[in-house]
């Protein structure tokens, strides 16, 4: 399935036990792209695919950026707990993702807007 999502889009989906598979810049080095195994929710009431889909969530213009994963002993693809994205008085967007145990930590940023691709690796 191929297909795109908005930012706007983004606040009402759900990310829940997605996979990460990378993490790259793009754009001479101004948007970030994380290329992931997105697992769709069932009970969205956006339409989503209904089996797993290679995406690329890209966000423009990134800055503030932390990454903090904390693999220790673990190995293996991070898996998504949850993934926010919230609109700042500035109009720009914030974006969280967040795991939890497998590893713990976090990647978070700001930026101009914020996409989900399907289809994209």
């Amino acid at each position: 399935m191929s297909g795109e999502y908005s930012s706007e889009d983004l606040t009402r989906l759900s990310f829940h036990d997605s996979e990460l598979h990378s993490i790259g810049w793009e754009n001479a080095g101004e948007d970030l792209a994380l290329l992931l195994t997105w697992y769709p929710p069932k009970d969205s009431t956006i339409s989503c695919p209904g089996e797993p889909t290679e995406s690329r969530l890209c966000g423009r213009s990134v800055t503030d950026l932390v990454i903090d994963l904390q693999y220790g002993d673990f190995v293996g693809t991070p898996s998504i707990y949850q993934l926010n994205v919230a609109r700042l008085p500035t109009g720009r967007w914030k974006v969280i993702v967040d795991f939890i145990a497998s590893p713990d930590g976090i990647i978070s940023f700001e930026c101009d807007d914020v996409s989900l691709q399907l289809g994209v690796r």
